[in-house]
């Protein structure tokens, strides 16, 4: 009865929060303790049944491996059984291989074995018992070698052609070949029977009464005069390799005898240990269930007791709790519902100095305060509800006139969708509709397209988690009304949501102007940019190729057809022609230059091109064409022609630089109907050329595909690609009246497609390598400033039989007309030269004789051309560099 005492007048003296921790850290202590208990309980049974599942394991895997090794030993057996019914072969596939992957089985098996073996308890016995593991988990490798030996030894004896059993019949259908004679060849059939009665039962005494009758054979051989001596020494011969066959015969035989008696012994010695293990792991297996017994009572003990004290301990302090809390709390909770009553005058009990009497004096406080509250209530409510009533008509004014569009919300469906509340004048103007109409609407109803521009999500985020947020500016459109609109939303202490709201789509509109007029200048600007290029290096390039060419020419009409350096010569003609071609390919682009469409046949244009790109891609790509030889006429520019199967198949090499490929090429005629409007849309009905260029690269995705003729658009890394190859082909295409298209699919490849229409009529003539070159007498004076180009142009000119004056000095030239007008029949200038040009040369010439014809030339001039040149009384206007062909044939039409 003291101590009881003492514990109350202690727990007395305690503040209320102290009663609590004490009686909160006993229940914790007896949780922990409990949870401690289960968990070393739940920590042993996991180790005990962890030891039965890897002894389960061990014992169901020593099984396998048994089982699967005895299927191994009875397919190897069945092998040596049946190979000789079967055939060596057949054998192979139905006992030899699946013997073989058995034992790979029994080998992945013995490893998995071994390591589970030695994470178990069963290892430390396993040693005690002096088993060797190594030895039974080694059985199958073991047995794997001498299968694979045995087999090998079986396929050196019984193998067609190669094997001894087969070279030991070669060697008797040899002598049978050899051996006409009667008794000799009864002793060889008795070789034979004896040799066949071997196969059959493999007794050594038949292979001895085989060699018994070789020896015979040989006496008798050796005794018989008719036999001549070469016939003697062949079958001598033959009979030694019959025999030395038959004697390795008997020697593999005894080998796989051996490795028959080695299967024994192993089987023999493994059989033990699998008993041992098996018996070793059912003993762990008891063990193991042994210990999970004992801890589930120890446990279960524990547990019990610890759960009863806490009952105990759980009464004593609900009493003591009871006592000194529960009641003074009943009894504060009664004071403060005779003050909800309005009951002002209601007081608590205050004793003691813990938290309760603290919170009965504060009560008591509270009570006194609020009935001083309550004297000035009324006065303050008038003055409360006087300024709302302010602040509400300055709300109302400022939602109403606001420039920007308000909407108020009222939540539904849980947030996940939205009320008309209310919307201002701005938002009428905005969005075309009548306040009375929408209110009470639905967001979603009375604008379908709110989720779509992400609005949506944000009303619900803010109705969700109060916090403001900013809708970026979007574009909105529900087929009724249209726009880029900016949000702001937030939510307001009644719950509803509200967004304030900009109309941006005059601004951006404005934007996608400037930027669009922004590109187009941008454009404009590198274009002009690649025109000047193109200019500068036109004019020198062409003064260059005009010296080669011109002296090709004269070196061609010097060195008979017969010598070699005329091919030579002829190719560097071709290619300075080419190079002319190319330079007004770079003009035409540049649109410095006017495109020269003439009806062509575009066979030999394209065989011209294939041949010149073989040598520019690379040799893992293989070239395949199928070119219709009957393909019709079309009229085009062939540069650009050309031009557009470079860049295709330049593009179709790049796809595959990496993998090689094959790059396919076909040219063939089609005929587009009414009915295949679906597939060329843009196509009229008729005939055309279709040129198709295909590859096995990496193919395109459908982005990709969408803006492959974009100009500046490439996927290839800087320095391998412009963007304009594909963009030059559209556009030379669509020049021309085409139509392409492309197909493509990522990791299938490639193909464009190019339509010409095809057109009736014969080609034009053109000129023939043969063709003799027009000739004449008259006089000329040639100007150009570039000497080694006047040199040449002259003994062309001279060779032609006309009398040549020329200097590289156009005031010298001036002079010497000045000097002597009636002294030139004709005058041929350079256009670009240093102080006097040749349109200023040639108005000075006219203007002293008018009908004097003059021939001017370019390499390039952006001021001049054939049409300009005219209108100032210059005959004709010829772009540089020029054949010997063409310039004969120009003066003499000029002259005439």
């Amino acid at each position: 009865m003291q101590i009881r005492s003492r514990i109350s007048t202690a727990l007395n003296a305690m503040s209320i929060t102290t009663r609590f921790r004490l009686g909160v850290g006993l229940m914790v202590f007896l949780i922990v303790t409990v949870a401690l208990t289960g968990y070393l309980s739940l920590f042993y049974v996991r180790n005990a049944e962890e030891a039965i599942r890897i002894s389960t394991d061990i014992q169901r895997m020593v099984l396998e491996m048994d089982r699967e090794m005895e299927r191994a030993r009875h397919l190897h057996a069945q092998f040596f059984l049946q190979y000789p019914t079967v055939g060596l072969a057949l054998a192979h596939e139905l006992y030899a291989q699946p013997s073989v992957r058995q034992v790979s089985r029994v080998i992945a098996i013995s490893r998995s074995l071994k390591e589970l073996i030695t994470q178990s308890a069963v290892s430390q016995a396993l040693r005690r018992s002096r088993v060797d593991l190594n030895l039974y988990l080694s059985s199958a490798m073991r047995f794997a070698d001498t299968s694979i030996q045995s087999v090998e030894l079986v396929t050196k004896l019984a193998a067609p052609i190669r094997g001894l059993e087969a070279q030991l019949d070669y060697h008797l259908d040899a002598l049978s070949a050899e051996i006409h004679s009667g008794p000799l060849t009864n002793l060889l059939n008795g070789i034979r029977f004896d040799v066949q009665d071997y196969r059959v039962f493999h007794r050594r005494s038949s292979m001895q009464s085989a060699f018994n009758k070789v020896f015979q054979l040989r006496k008798a051989l050796a005794g018989d005069p008719s036999v001549a001596e070469d016939l003697r020494r062949l079958v001598e011969n033959l009979l030694d390799r019959l025999v030395s066959t038959a004697e390795q015969i008997l020697s593999v035989d005894n080998e796989i005898k051996s490795k028959f008696n080695d299967f024994a012994l192993q089987a023999q010695a493994v059989a033990p240990i699998s008993k041992t293990l098996i018996e070793l792991t059912h003993a762990e297996v008891l063990h193991a269930r042994a210990r999970i017994v004992r801890a589930d009572r120890s446990a279960i003990a524990i547990m019990a007791a610890i759960t009863l004290a806490g009952l105990l301990l759980a009464v004593a302090i609900a009493s003591v709790l009871n006592r000194s809390i529960t009641r003074r709390v009943i009894s504060l909770t009664a004071s403060a519902g005779e003050l909800r009553k309005g009951n002002l005058n209601v007081s608590a009990q205050e004793h003691g100095r813990d938290e309760l009497s603290e919170l009965a004096r504060t009560f008591n406080l509270m009570a006194a305060r609020i009935r001083e509250l309550v004297n000035n209530l009324e006065l303050k409510v008038e003055e409360r509800t006087a300024q709302l009533a302010e602040s509400e008509s300055r709300f109302h004014d400022l939602f109403e006139h606001s420039s920007n569009g308000v909407a108020v919300y009222a939540p539904t469906e849980d947030g996940q969708d939205f009320i008309f509340a209310d919307i201002n004048r701005a938002v009428e103007s905005i969005e075309h509709v009548r306040r009375r109409e929408i209110i009470g609407q639905k967001v979603t109803a009375a604008f379908p397209g709110v989720a779509a521009c992400g609005l949506l999500d944000v009303l619900r985020q803010v109705a969700r988690t109060g916090q403001s947020r900013r809708h970026p500016a979007s574009f909105y459109s529900d087929g009724r009304v249209q726009g880029w609109r900016e949000y702001s939303v937030f939510k307001l202490p009644s719950g509803e949501i509200v967004t304030v709201y900009d109309d941006l789509t005059d601004r951006k509109q404005a934007e996608i102007e400037k930027k669009a007029m922004q590109s187009k200048l941008q454009q404009a600007q590198k274009m002009e940019a690649i025109g000047v290029l193109a200019g500068g290096v036109a004019h020198d390039f062409n003064n260059i190729l005009g010296i080669i060419l011109g002296n090709a020419e004269l070196a061609l009409d010097d060195i008979p057809e017969w010598n070699p350096a005329a091919a030579n010569l002829k190719e560097i003609r071709t290619a300075s022609l080419r190079a002319r071609d190319v330079i007004r390919q770079l003009l035409s682009f540049s649109r410095k230059s006017d495109v020269h469409m003439k009806p062509v046949a575009i066979v030999p244009i394209i065989r011209e091109s294939l041949s010149l790109i073989r040598a520019t891609i690379p040799s893992n790509i293989e070239i395949r064409q199928d070119i219709s030889e009957d393909c019709g006429t079309i009229v085009a520019d062939p540069v650009q022609i050309h031009q557009v199967m470079i860049n295709l198949c330049t593009n179709a090499a790049h796809a595959m630089e990496e993998t090689g490929g094959v790059l396919r090429v076909d040219l063939d005629n089609i005929s587009v109907e009414n009915h295949d409007a679906v597939m060329y849309p843009e196509a009229k009905p008729g005939f055309y050329v279709q040129l198709t260029v295909s590859d096995t690269g990496c193919g395109m995705t459908p982005d990709i595909k969408r803006r492959v003729f974009d100009p500046y658009f490439t996927t290839k890394e800087v320095g391998k690609g412009s963007g304009m190859g594909l963009a030059v082909v559209h556009g030379i295409v669509k020049t021309h009246g085409g139509i392409i298209s492309v197909y493509s699919e990522p990791g299938r490849g490639s193909t464009f497609k190019v339509l010409w229409q095809v057109i009736e009529g014969p080609l034009p003539a053109t000129e023939s390598p043969d063709m003799e070159m027009p000739r004449g007498n008259e006089r000329i004076l040639l100007v150009d400033d570039e000497a080694a180009l006047l040199n040449s142009t002259g003994r062309m000119l001279e060779r032609l039989g006309y009398a040549v004056q020329s200097t590289t000095d156009p005031a010298e030239a001036l002079n010497r007309f000045k000097a002597n007008p009636a002294a030139f029949d004709l005058v041929i200038t350079d256009m670009a030269m240093p102080k006097i040009t040749g349109v200023e040369l040639s108005r000075e010439i006219l203007h002293i004789r008018p009908t004097v014809p003059i021939i001017l030339c370019s390499g390039f001039s952006d001021a001049m051309d054939a049409e300009k040149s005219k209108a100032l009384g210059i005959r004709r206007y010829v772009e540089k560099p020029v054949k010997i062909m063409e310039l004969s044939a120009l003066i003499r039409e000029v002259l005439e």
